[in-house]
């Protein structure tokens, strides 16, 4: 089939706009449907990351209101004077800090030092409650050595941050009032909650998300909100915390499934597919169409006028049946007609002068 048949060129010319037009698609998939669902799955991982820090701020400010209504008692207020010789053995015990969340309690008094100590070793497990941080409760030292500055500072209002050295924790601090909270200040209580598994599983279940705390590095601060997707149906998800006061650098750590993104993507594709279906579709029924109605009726009136050609005698037939006004619709069923009819007997009057006026 040669270039200069109709069919061919009509064809490659429809083959070429098919061709542009899956290329056009394929185009806008890259360059802005790909990016828009990436761009799409960021913002979804920065309001899940938002998600875990209201829940996380929420406990943080749950433990300080715990830790003011401990400091501003009159029970308490009297203990730290010593006027309450029972208070430790009336209050504290492994069960009370078992159901209240707590790891330990820390009095610290007016100059500074500890007063009493009472919680659960982060490394042994074990419950003490005891003077100051000598002996079982020895293990707290390194905690109100961290906090003494603050201590030292002599803060009128409590305050609750996150600390992650020597591992991640809640630490609530309070002055010690009356019930009125009224003053003078005998001193500052902190609570502790330890954020290990046992919280991060009560985070999960608030949220339906895991969570992960560990120390930021410079290269984390200066990411930011980082996504790495090790594969097609999870990615890990990452932002520092800078936001607590008085915390060091953390780096808040999550999962989520990419299902919603490759969700996306398969429709976008179906909706590719289809349009690729449909242009074929049109090409194939174009291509009908134009063999039927335009080609076929072509090669018909040519093979007419190629007969008519060869027979001299019927050239003034051609003129009648062109001046009848046949239209063109009709004309193979008008050539073939007459072809069979004038090939099986000669007309007449064909062979008589015609004369047009």
């Amino acid at each position: 089939m040669s270039l200069s048949s109709l069919r061919l060129r009509f064809l490659l010319a429809l083959t070429a706009l098919c061709l542009a037009a899956m290329g056009a698609l394929g185009l806008i998939a890259h360059f802005i449907i790909h990016p828009a669902l990436l761009e799409e799955e960021r913002m979804l991982a920065k309001a899940e990351l938002d998600r875990l820090e209201r829940t996380m701020d929420s406990d943080r400010l749950a433990l300080l209101a715990m830790v003011k209504d401990w400091a501003t008692w009159d029970d308490t207020y009297n203990f730290m004077q010593g006027k309450h010789t029972s208070y430790t053995k009336s209050n504290f015990s492994r069960i009370m800090f078992e159901d209240m969340n707590y790891q330990f309690m820390l009095f610290f008094a007016t100059d500074g030092s500890i007063q009493w100590t009472a919680g659960i070793d982060p490394v042994s497990d074990a419950y003490a409650s005891c003077p100051g941080t000598v002996g079982a409760c020895a293990w707290a030292e390194n905690t109100a050595k961290r906090l003494r500055p603050l201590v030292r500072y002599r803060p009128d209002e409590g305050m609750a941050y996150m600390d992650i050295t020597p591992q991640p924790v809640f630490i609530a601090l309070y002055p010690i009032l009356r019930t009125d909270e009224s003053g003078p200040p005998q001193g500052w209580l902190a609570q502790i909650r330890l954020l290990d598994e046992k919280w991060q599983a009560h985070v999960e279940n608030q949220t339906g998300l895991p969570v992960v705390l560990r120390s930021a590095s410079q290269e984390d601060l200066r990411q930011g909100l980082r996504l790495d997707r090790p594969n097609d149906h999870l990615m890990t998800i990452s932002r520092p915390i800078t936001r607590v006061p008085g915390s060091e650098s953390l780096l808040l750590q999550s999962h989520l499934p990419r299902k919603d993104f490759f969700t996306q993507l398969a429709t976008f594709r179906y909706a590719q597919f289809w349009t690729a279906g449909l242009l074929l579709a049109v090409i194939a029924i174009v291509l009908i169409l134009l063999e039927s109605m335009v080609l076929r009726p072509l090669r018909q009136f040519a093979t007419f006028t190629q007969r008519l050609q060869t027979r001299d005698d019927n050239l003034p037939c051609l003129m009648v049946c062109l001046s009848v006004g046949t239209s063109s619709a009709r004309w193979p069923a008008s050539f073939s007609n007459f072809w069979n009819f004038s090939a099986d007997r000669p007309l007449p009057w064909l062979s008589s002068p015609i004369t047009t006026r």
